[in-house]
């Protein structure tokens, strides 16, 4: 028999049990823990801003955190692990790639390390298995991309050498999905420039190539996890074709969502609460800074009227 997990769906197969946590959910050691604020970092405008601001949302109003914490930066990754918000790399003001990994506990930030992986933006970072996984990423501003994997666990980084693995990308969307992570599209660059629209699924040690149909080619897109799919929002293609589709992942496939909600943007983040998956900002078509908050429920999109970060995209945002 397998024990039983609140809030959270549990199997057993051959002897071996394992769990789920729900949408809105976060594992923490043998259990899950509610996810109660969403957290957002910093980010930058096409204004020349880079900001270093803390805000956090609590199902109804943004709050600006009176804090210290990592300093101007833009394109960093962040999720959540064991109930802490963690945030690795981005760029400073003068776009140099940052190196560092940073806390938040709800109240202040704390640096936990400055040795792991080099300093990049857009690199794509969620939790699997126990253990953050991160995924690719720009070193720098030459387009330049790695293909490198890390994993952390809440102490230190780990390099990992799997095989195979997904081409080198910056700007793909990972998301955690059960004990999985499911990463789609990104920038690839090597002797020619592409945009990609593949799926690909870690397992903590491995990574699958799941599906090549579904979303059009795209990067600077969302995603967040709601009632065990993933969904995605938005991003870039290209010619700078901006998109304002929602899409699903049950697991095994895409499908587009009929709905209509946020306008075409990229550069976004989502985050899931409350059974709901929280989006804010990014860029439009003309890299016009957004500053807009919406909710989605799994069958509808709602703008909330609510002021709170200025506008601006490439920030980092994640649910605690």
């Amino acid at each position: 028999m397998c024990p039983t997990v609140t809030n959270a769906t549990r199997a057993c197969n051959d002897g071996t049990c394992s769990f789920n946590c729900k949408s809105g959910y976060e594992r923490s050691g043998a259990g899950c823990i509610k996810s109660t604020r969403v957290i957002l970092f910093g980010g930058y405008a096409y204004n020349a801003t880079t900001y270093d601001d803390t805000w956090s949302w609590d199902g109804s109003s943004w709050t600006k955190q009176n804090v210290n914490g990592p300093g101007p930066a833009s394109a960093v990754s962040m999720a959540t692990l064991n109930g802490k918000a963690y945030l690795f790399g981005g760029l400073d003001r003068n776009f140099a790639g940052r190196i560092g990994t940073w806390s938040w506990d709800g109240t202040s930030w704390n640096l936990v390390t400055s040795d792991g992986p080099e300093g990049r933006q857009w690199a794509a970072m969620t939790a699997a298995g126990g253990r953050l996984v991160l995924f690719g990423g720009e070193p720098d501003e030459g387009g330049r991309m790695l293909s490198d994997t890390w994993s952390f666990d809440g102490a230190g980084w780990t390099s990992l050498n799997p095989s195979p693995y997904p081409n080198e990308r910056g700007g793909a969307a990972m998301v955690t999905l059960g004990t999985k992570a499911i990463m789609f599209g990104g920038d690839y660059t090597l002797t020619a420039h592409e945009i990609l629209h593949d799926t690909w699924e870690w397992n903590g040690t491995s990574w699958t190539s799941r599906s090549t149909t579904g979303p059009s080619s795209r990067t600077g897109h969302a995603m967040a996890t709601l009632n065990g799919k993933a969904i995605l929002f938005g991003g870039q293609g290209y010619q700078g074709v901006t998109f304002a589709d929602t899409w699903e992942w049950n697991g095994s496939s895409w499908t587009q969502k009929n709905v209509t909600g946020p306008s075409a943007r990229f550069a976004h983040r989502m985050a899931t609460m409350n059974d709901r998956i929280v989006l804010f900002g990014g860029y439009d078509a003309n890299q016009n800074a957004l500053s807009d908050t919406w909710e989605f429920d799994g069958t509808s999109w709602t703008q909330r009227n609510v002021s709170g970060p200025v506008a601006r995209g490439d920030f980092g945002m994640t649910a605690y």
